[in-house]
């Protein structure tokens, strides 16, 4: 998922708690926004991750794609 694609995601975001599906999200370029969908983040590739709190991997530099499984 692209960082635009955040807003527009709580369908994923819901799909992802209840039933276990990983969500990565590429937010570089952009500031992160800390919220309540951070729980379902599984992966957050961003720029800094100085503040960024409740997200099991997060990551600064590769492709999303490098550090799927």
């Amino acid at each position: 998922m692209r960082a635009e694609d955040l807003p527009n995601a709580t369908a994923a975001w819901m799909f992802a708690e209840l039933d276990g599906v990983f969500i990565g999200i590429d937010h570089r370029g952009t500031k992160f926004e800390s919220g309540l969908h951070n729980r379902a983040i599984h992966l957050l590739l961003v720029d800094d991750i100085e503040g960024i709190y409740g997200i099991t991997k997060l990551m600064t530099n590769g492709q999303l794609e490098d550090h799927l499984w």
